[in-house]
């Protein structure tokens, strides 16, 4: 474990959910415009960490039941459209399709709904690329989650992004603050070689003075789809390849083929980050990484900030500390010094889970906090973003 907390690192990893420039669909707030073949809006069948809103949207009891919204966007390109799935009775493939504003009546694909095992117990997010509709206005949004199944799928947090807002779905294994439990085969770990701005962490690990040198962690994770593993290096010497290998629980002491380790000139100045699909091991619990990151080369690298996500944490706007005064009354609600208007904000606590959003009109939220504590907001005022850490007690 490492000692010293950063708290930019720590700060980086709870805003990257709210950073990117975003058209929200449906959520707990918003509404593009909703109807249903059937369905209906319910309540949140199983609040959790992915999803807490009040309400979601349900599929109705026939086949290929329609939920359709009515945004209007234009996708870029890199954009994608997100969407969290509570699908208890394990039915699917869903499907996905669109309406242009220049194609009124005529569906355009948008993809087949596919969903893993996380979806089967609580709220899982997906997401569909939008690369072949890139310039052509959309309209309509005509989802339906069950397919050709009757069953009841649950929809919610309908999103035009270029990545994810959800961080809750990030495993931490190895960074400034967090380790999953570490063995190496005669490295160590050592005082960060050359901090700089893609990592500015204390320590890192570095491989010993022989060929195939391991550097081992010990998590317990199972990959959803879209999930990397992420990891930056910092490569002197310019060795490698390396190599990655994982174990599962289910199969202990096999080891799992993770993927060639090739590197950049970037990783010999500095500290590069680079990522590993995990697309062939959704669904199988690991819980053992090995790093051999200079392969067959005697030379030392160094590896740092090890996590599993869909989307890098690096990714992100700059912010400015929120010089405006902003406080919780007695009642939970944050209050402004003077009066906004538009002004939006992201509630988070302290783990990075989103608590509230809302759009500031006036001095005074209109949701309030239920827990003392403390919390961080982000807040995007004029497409200009701030972020003030408060306590609420």
């Amino acid at each position: 474990m490492k000692s010293k907390i950063t708290f930019l690192f720590l700060f980086a990893m709870i805003l990257s959910s709210a950073i990117q420039s975003q058209t929200i669909v449906y959520n707990e707030s918003t509404s593009s415009g909703i109807w249903f073949a059937d369905g209906s809006e319910v309540s949140n069948p199983n609040p959790d960490s992915v999803n807490g809103s009040t309400k979601s949207a349900a599929t109705g009891p026939s086949n290929w039941s329609q939920i359709q919204y009515f945004p209007t966007f234009t996708p870029s390109i890199g954009d994608k459209i997100y969407f969290s799935i509570y699908n208890p009775s394990n039915v699917g493939p869903g499907q996905l399709q669109f309406e242009y504003t220049s194609s009124s009546g005529t569906w355009q694909w948008g993809g087949n709904l596919t969903y893993d095992a996380a979806s089967t117990t609580g709220w899982a997010e997906y997401s569909i690329d939008l690369s072949s509709h890139v310039g052509n206005e959309i309209n309509k949004i005509i989802f339906m989650p069950a397919g050709n199944s009757s069953a009841i799928v649950y929809l919610d947090n309908v999103y035009f992004s270029s990545q994810s807002l959800n961080v809750s779905q990030t495993n931490y294994i190895y960074n400034e603050s967090t380790s999953s439990g570490i063995w190496f085969a005669d490295g160590s770990e050592v005082s960060n070689p050359n901090p700089d701005s893609v990592n500015g962490s204390t320590n890192s690990a570095a491989t010993g003075p022989s060929n195939w040198s391991q550097i081992q962690y010990f998590p317990t994770f199972t990959p959803s789809i879209g999930d990397k593993i992420y990891f930056s290096i910092y490569n002197p010497s310019n060795v490698g390849p390396g190599q990655l290998q994982f174990e599962y629980t289910s199969s202990s002491g096999t080891w799992q083929w993770g993927g060639n380790l090739t590197y950049d000139a970037a990783s010999t100045t500095g500290w590069a980050e680079y990522s590993i699909d995990l697309s062939s091991h959704v669904g199988n619990e690991i819980n053992k990484i090995i790093f051999m990151p200079a392969g067959n080369s005697s030379s030392i690298i160094y590896l740092d900030n090890v996590y599993v996500a869909n989307q890098s944490v690096l990714g992100m706007k700059s912010y400015e500390p929120l010089n405006e005064r902003v406080f919780f009354d007695a009642s939970g609600r944050i209050n402004f010094a003077k009066n906004q208007m538009g002004t939006k904000l992201h509630v988070f606590d302290i783990q990075g889970r989103l608590i509230m959003k809302e759009t500031i009109r006036g001095t005074k939220s209109s949701k309030a906090v239920n827990n003392t504590g403390v919390y961080i907001l982000q807040i995007n005022k004029d497409n200009v973003y701030g972020v003030k850490k408060i306590i609420f007690n």
